[in-house]
């Protein structure tokens, strides 16, 4: 279809975080100094790579809407692709995030008043123990 000219495809943002996250990682990979400085590094690669993987993502939902459409399995290897290209990116996020920050405690609210529940108390948070969802969707293309 035709969209309004203050709109984009999926495909179009895909190209346009791809872009600029590889232009991102192009200007920090050869900055080195003070350890506070490769932590902003860590900052910019992560998002970069978040960006990248949000980017493979897209193609990947889009390819997997046109093979649940069209039925063409080439359509369904692109997904299954673009998912394990996304998958890769996210293990570049925990890579670099592991070593540089610990587990996260989540911040979830109680419905009294806006305060920490007990129960999240002990919960914590970090990429890697999403990569299992992450996974996930390369086993929903290939279904």
């Amino acid at each position: 279809g035709s969209f309004a000219p203050h709109r984009i495809t999926p495909e179009t943002l895909a190209a346009q975080l791809e872009a600029d996250c590889n232009r991102a990682l192009d200007l920090v990979k050869n900055i080195h100094g003070s350890l506070s400085l490769q932590y902003e590094v860590a900052d910019i690669r992560t998002w970069s790579w978040l960006g990248l993987h949000f980017a493979h993502q897209l193609r990947g939902a889009v390819a997997l809407q046109k093979y649940r459409k069209h039925h063409n399995s080439a359509d369904q290897q692109q997904a299954i692709a673009f998912l394990q290209q996304a998958l890769s990116d996210w293990d570049k996020v925990i890579a670099i995030t592991r070593p540089l920050y610990n587990d996260m405690p989540l911040t979830h609210l109680s419905e009294q008043g806006g305060v920490r529940t007990k129960e999240n108390a002990s919960l914590r948070w970090h990429w890697e123990m999403n990569r299992s969802a992450v996974a996930h969707d390369i086993e929903i293309a290939k279904q």
